[in-house]
């Protein structure tokens, strides 16, 4: 099963959670994945993402995800990929829809809606984007 649809009941869960759970949750947790070049599979940079989110997805629907052995998240249906790829096959997102939801300093208000997003970031501004994409979306789609 692979999900390419925007799947808003998904986002609009986690960003709940986030808003309901945000005392408990780490905050300013920025953490980054390590960028390979294609040839040499060498670290090419780092890109940082905000990790809290991604692991409560893992607690939102754990029948769906696992965590593997180095302690990367992946969709049970998207094994192969990254943890990114998953996030995004999982939430029917585009990857600058993911940007603007889990990368710091890349949001795009004007497309997206809510506000640029940095390094130090809570759960309630990651949710409030997520909500804000949501409504977006619904209002594209009407």
């Amino acid at each position: 099963m692979t999900t390419n649809q925007f799947q808003p009941d998904r986002l609009r869960r986690l960003a709940y959670h986030l808003i309901r759970h945000q005392k408990k949750l780490r905050k300013n947790s920025c953490c980054y994945m390590p960028s390979f070049t294609d040839e040499t599979r060498s670290i090419d940079e780092t890109v940082p993402y905000y990790i809290y989110p991604m692991n409560e997805v893992v607690k939102l629907f754990p029948q769906e995800w696992f965590i593997n052995k180095n302690g990367f998240a992946y969709w049970i249906y998207d094994k192969r990929r990254t943890t990114f790829s998953s996030i995004m096959s999982f939430f029917g997102l585009y990857s600058n829809a993911f940007y603007h939801l889990f990368i710091p300093g890349c949001q795009n208000p004007a497309i997206f809606g809510g506000k640029i997003l940095t390094s130090n970031a809570t759960p309630n501004d990651i949710a409030e984007n997520m909500l804000a994409l949501i409504q977006q979306y619904e209002i594209q789609k009407n």
